[in-house]
């Protein structure tokens, strides 16, 4: 979910998918979500910015923050810490 800025990430999961997997989400301000998720907690989201704006995610009580050029992509784990690739 994108809202005034922010990307959630599993914002309201239903309990019928405990784990899974989702590429090309499509978010606000050009930016596109591959995520996956075990046990109802996000393990991996990698964000691609498409424009070049500032990056604010969300999930669990974490927050990630950075600005971004176009064309970059930014992998975070389940801490929203960013993974080296």
């Amino acid at each position: 979910q994108s809202h005034e800025g922010d990307i959630h990430l599993l914002p309201a999961l239903p309990s019928a998918w405990p784990n899974g997997s989702i590429t090309g989400l499509r978010a606000r301000d050009g930016f596109e979500v591959d995520l996956a998720w075990k046990d109802g907690k996000v393990t991996q989201a990698t964000i691609r910015s498409t424009l070049g704006k500032a990056l604010k995610v969300r999930s669990a009580g974490q927050e990630f923050e950075a600005l971004t050029e176009v064309g970059s992509r930014i992998t975070l784990d389940g801490e929203l810490n960013p993974v080296e690739k």
